[in-house]
């Protein structure tokens, strides 16, 4: 009966908080088209660019919220095949090329040339979640390190970058769905991704976990060999 209620108050928790973070792009769009009809607000590329980013990011909530939905439905199945790091990680790498050249960020891999059984398109999905976060809170003219590696328990791949720590207290929720601490509050993103990349890897038998650095933050998504 607890855990039936602590289920109860996470999904409530849950549909509160979406409806937060729905809420606040459409109050700055109903705003900003309001102040345009009135002609307080002059109509320029200035503008639209900002209704954009604000309809942009109510889409990515949408579409993130709906791939979580698929991926914890019953019915998700798994499609497996051999998988070769080198080429996933140079893959992520080609993705975030414009935003790494953006900021500065000095991009390194630590990849050894293993192979491995995993869903491409989920663990693409996956590692780019965790170096989308890695882009958007590494320092200017930082460093992310992605590796990729065989250890005793399976496949380690890890995403790292020098920038800001989490503070402890935000540390244990980083992967409760859209919590986005002091440390994530300023920046974009839906708040899922990190949440989506964990259950990723559970439908894997792994895990993620996200740990502070010296020098700033490190995921880890751990995958048993045989998956």
């Amino acid at each position: 009966r607890l855990q039936l209620q602590r289920e109860r108050d996470l999904r409530r928790q849950w549909v509160h908080d979406l409806a937060h973070d729905l809420r606040t792009p459409v109050a700055a769009l109903r705003a900003q088209f309001e102040a345009m009809r009135d002609g307080v607000l002059e109509v320029s590329p200035e503008c639209l660019e900002k209704v954009l980013r604000e309809i942009g990011r109510a889409q990515e909530l949408v579409a993130d919220l709906e791939e979580l939905m698929r991926l914890e439905s019953p019915e998700m199945r798994l499609v497996p095949a051999s998988l070769e790091a080198v080429a996933l990680v140079e893959e992520a790498r080609e993705r975030f090329e414009h935003d790494l050249k953006a900021k500065g960020i000095d991009f390194r891999a630590e990849v050894q040339p293993l192979r491995f059984r995993a869903d491409p398109a989920l663990l693409q999905r996956a590692l780019s979640n965790l170096l989308a976060n890695a882009v958007r809170h590494c320092t200017e003219s930082g460093t992310i390190t992605v590796g990729a590696r065989r250890e005793q328990a399976g496949i380690t791949l890890s995403v790292a970058n020098t920038g800001e720590r989490i503070p402890e207290q935000d540390l244990q929720r980083v992967f409760d769905r859209l919590y986005r601490g002091e440390y994530a509050r300023s920046s974009p993103g839906s708040g899922l991704g990190l949440t989506i990349a964990q259950r990723i890897a559970a439908l894997h038998g792994g895990e993620v976990r996200v740990t502070n650095r010296e020098d700033g933050v490190e995921a880890r998504m751990r995958l048993p060999e045989a998956t």
